[in-house]
Order: C-alpha cells, then structure tokens, then sequence
C-alpha cells in the first residue's frame, strides 16, 4: 500500500501530528486521588508549553462542560480500590485528558465497553457534542445495543460497519 498522509488537504510526517489526532484507548488510566477539576489542570499543564492560569481554567471548564462533568470537578476521579466518579463519568474523563490537546480528530477504541446501555447512551451525547463543536470523532465500538447509537444530528450521520473486520 502507497500513498500520502493528509490532514486538511495538507501533507504531514509522523513528527508533526500527535498533536492533530488524540487516541483514546479503551482502559481509564488516572490519577484516582486526583479530582476531576486537578486531572484535566495537570494534563493541560503537560500537553501545553508555558500555558497562563487564564488559559488552562477556561480551557477545562469547556471541557467539563461539553462532557457534563461540571458538578463532578471536585470529586477524586478513583479507581478499582478508591471510590470516586462513576465508570461512565471516568471514561469522560479519559476523553477530556485528550480533547485538551486541542485535536483535529479524536479517535475512540471501545467507546463504551464495560459500560451499561444508560452510560453509553451519555458517553454518545458527549461525542455528538464534540463532534459538532471541536473535531469529528472516530470510534470503534464491539457488538453496540440496538438503542446504544442515539440518532444523528444535522447533517453528519453516523457510519457503522456491520461485519468482520477484515472487510471493513
């Protein structure tokens, strides 16, 4: 297979586009004594070279809002042994870690795996915003429920692939 990598019409190389595609994996891996409000301030600190104190606030609080984590910035984000937000309200979290790199793509791997057909129905309310207002979103998903993909919006449906993944 031969060809070019483009990004808005546009050639790049692997050294310059981490910053254009965030990757959210399928496992939530967080500080779990660190609130949500501290995890999206200390990822912004390490994704943004010298950010001010004006910059890195609004930031996550856009980022808390479009997820609808708001009312959950003070609340440790926890983990298998510390008690802390819900696991649909920790996979947001993971989003926002990654839409504070300010991409141009985010891509998704099991959106919404371990998670109830309620939460997933959420975490797709998050992505439909996201989608619309920041960047369009790729996401893989295994077996999703009849009523796991909330109907689209606008113009932009949704593409689902039904089939072995070979032929994808």
């Amino acid at each position: 297979m031969e060809g070019d990598l483009l990004c808005g019409g546009k050639k790049i190389h692997k050294s310059d586009h981490s910053h254009r595609v965030a990757y959210v994996r399928d496992v939530d891996t967080h500080y779990a004594h660190l609130t949500v409000k501290e995890t999206f301030e200390f990822a912004y600190s390490l994704l943004t070279p010298s950010p001010t104190a004006e910059e890195r606030d609004e930031r996550v609080r856009l980022v808390m809002e479009i997820l609808g984590l708001s009312h959950r910035a003070d609340t440790i984000v926890g983990d298998n042994l510390t008690r802390g937000v819900s696991g649909g309200e920790r996979r947001r979290v993971t989003v926002g870690v990654e839409l504070l790199k300010r991409c141009q793509l985010l891509v998704m791997d099991e959106a919404t795996t371990g998670l109830d057909s309620t939460t997933s129905l959420q975490i797709f309310r998050s992505l439909r915003i996201i989608a619309d207002e920041m960047a369009p979103v790729f996401v893989t998903l295994k077996q999703p429920g009849r009523r796991g993909l909330p109907a689209p919006s606008g113009g932009c449906p949704w593409q689902v692939h039904l089939g072995r993944p070979a032929r994808a």
